[in-house]
């Protein structure tokens, strides 16, 4: 058995984790446990009624010091040198500082983008039992790997979905981009307003659907830099 700490950018990744991800790893004796990015930490304030705690918050950090500082004290939290750890960031919007990303300017392929940005945060955190994973360019690439199946929540946007499914016809989802109308989540929104709202509780719920539906092989096929990482995840207890 192994446990996988997993560090998501938000509540998003972090309700994929546990609504999908976690039941698909635990056949494979992989059981995870994920956080988002700690954005605040939990303080003390002291009041003539004594110590009050002010609690932390998480998700969506938007600088490289939170994550690193929120797995390294996370690295040392647990000490089992069989556990492993991973994290769920996007390469769209990548908080300011991350490692690598002065490399990016001048290289056009997506999933080179990806390896450098893996590579120079595992140098950069330095623990063995870390894999890194950036997600290409953001988590809606898994939706938009199958966007039909947002009519769970969208029932009466039949033109709006057919729209959706045009405009990203014929392209890899994870090659579905980093400009700032046309990023994932952004084409989603211009078809769908209301995910703009909705994503946190949507997002997760449409990709298990898509799961149920063509199997985590079928999604890993559409999403190749993703489906290396799960089949990474997938054998660490046999590693």
């Amino acid at each position: 058995m192994v446990r996988l700490h997993i560090l998501t950018e938000g509540p998003t990744e972090e309700g994929f984790v546990k609504g999908v991800l976690a039941g698909h790893l635990a056949p494979h004796n992989v059981f995870v446990f994920p956080r988002s990015i700690e954005t605040r930490e939990p303080k003390v304030r002291y009041t003539p009624h004594g110590p009050r705690v002010i609690p932390g918050a998480r998700g969506g950090g938007r600088s490289y010091d939170l994550v690193r500082k929120d797995l390294i004290r996370w690295f040392v939290e647990v000490v089992d040198p069989q556990a492993r750890f991973t994290s769920m960031i996007d390469l769209y919007s990548l908080p300011k500082g991350f490692p690598g990303s002065e490399q990016l300017q001048g290289t056009p392929d997506p999933y080179r983008k990806a390896e450098i940005v893996e590579k120079a945060l595992a140098d950069d955190l330095g623990d063995y039992r870390f894999i890194p994973y950036v997600q290409l360019h953001e988590f809606e690439a898994l939706i938009l790997a199958a966007p039909r199946h947002l009519d769970w929540q969208y029932l009466e946007h039949d033109a709006a979905l057919a729209a959706l499914e045009a405009e990203v016809a014929g392209q890899e989802p994870e090659r579905i981009n980093d400009g700032e109308h046309t990023a994932p989540s952004k084409r989603i929104i211009k078809h769908l307003a209301g995910y703009a709202y909705e994503k946190t509780q949507v997002g997760p719920l449409v990709v298990q659907r898509i799961v149920e539906e063509i199997g985590m092989a079928g999604l890993t096929a559409r999403c190749p830099h993703f489906g290396q990482w799960i089949r990474q995840l997938e054998s660490l207890s046999t590693g």
